[in-house]
């Protein structure tokens, strides 16, 4: 199985718990995530990013916020996103 795929079929469900965990706080923004919303695999969690847009101020580009979903996907923990974060995107406003 090609690289890219394994990776897709690994992060997918992380990336889907930690997107319905935001929209559940925020029904009225748009969320999503990407396969390139991926930041990092630890042992016990894995590391992604979720965008999303508030309706009433819109940005360009889309604001973020990191999640770490455990690789039981039971736990969600938003995490702070700090300049100084190992996991912040890199020239990213």
């Amino acid at each position: 199985m090609k690289a890219w795929l394994q990776r897709l079929l690994g992060v997918a469900p992380a990336c889907k718990a930690a997107r319905d965990y935001l929209w559940d706080q925020h029904p009225d923004w748009e969320v999503w995530t990407s396969i390139r919303s991926h930041r990092a695999t630890e042992n016990d969690r894995t590391i992604v990013a979720v965008f999303y847009q508030i309706p009433s101020s819109r940005s360009r580009p889309a604001r973020y916020r990191l999640f770490a979903v455990s690789h039981d996907l039971r736990s969600v923990e938003e995490l702070p996103l700090t300049p100084d974060s190992p996991y912040r995107i890199r020239n990213y406003k």
